[in-house]
């Protein structure tokens, strides 16, 4: 995604900041804090939780400000950003899918995450991807801000986020695999693309549809399943589909939205 796409003031981030140079997106320590922290919880009940409660068993208080620093870059972790709410919101009921959400929000707020998207999406399932194509398509996407050590670094971290999401299996040797994927995960997908600006058909052939690695005709059935649920409005008349995300916004957001 161009950076110009990305509609900053709903939570999305560009730039040169990436938390993949150091970690991966963190689903073991999302889950935890999720846990520990109720869904209508602040961003002060999320950092006491890191903190002062040490629910993600960190052993130092300086790993601890560490950790829950990385993890606001990618998840925002407070209400007042949709990205976050929304996610917080779907989570407990999303089972499966709660790692193509994690997903979701680490790649709408993680620059080189999306950066290697493209090269994990099109490997056929069942075949790897050599860390040194991984490794030249970052130096190739940002030329010149890394050191070998850095891009190796990153090649790594990345590697190990597409795997808890589930388009990897295995540890040293990465095997393309399919993702998990629930209508909350697609709901989420969709609400993504609506805030850059996208509506209809195009909803499920944007970026952050590609990231379910999905047919489009799949992502509709679970979109349909979704909205039976409530989760969000899904109306077809032939080809022309209308979705619309009642009460994931706040009546400010939608008036900036417009």
């Amino acid at each position: 995604m161009a950076a110009d796409d990305l509609p900053e003031a709903f939570g999305f981030r560009s730039g040169d900041t990436s938390v993949h140079t150091a970690r991966t997106m963190m689903l073991a320590e999302l889950t935890a804090l999720f846990s520990a922290v109720p869904s209508d919880g602040s961003r002060d009940d999320y950092w006491r939780a890191a903190i002062e409660d040490n629910v993600l068993g960190k052993p130092s208080m300086v790993t601890r400000r560490s950790t829950v620093k990385h993890m606001t870059e990618l998840y925002a972790l407070t209400p007042a950003e949709p990205l976050f709410r929304n996610l917080r919101r779907h989570w407990d009921r999303a089972g499966l899918g709660r790692p193509m959400l994690a997903l979701l929000c680490a790649a709408a707020r993680d620059p080189l995450l999306r950066l290697t998207a493209p090269n994990a999406l099109k490997a056929r399932e069942g075949t790897t991807i050599p860390r040194a194509q991984v490794e030249e398509v970052i130096a190739s996407g940002a030329p010149g801000r890394f050191s070998p050590k850095t891009i190796r670094s990153v090649a790594q971290a990345t590697s190990s986020t597409w795997t808890q999401a589930g388009h990897f299996t295995g540890r040293a040797k990465k095997v393309r695999s399919r993702p998990r994927v629930t209508r909350e995960a697609v709901a989420y997908a969709l609400f993504l693309g609506y805030l850059c600006g996208l509506r209809g058909p195009a909803l499920f052939t944007s970026f952050w549809a590609s990231l379910l690695d999905r047919r489009p005709e799949e992502a509709l059935t679970l979109a349909e399943e979704a909205s039976a649920a409530g989760l969000l409005s899904l109306k077809q008349a032939g080809p022309v589909v209308d979705v619309q995300f009642p009460g994931w916004l706040t009546h400010e957001e939608e008036a900036l939205l417009r």
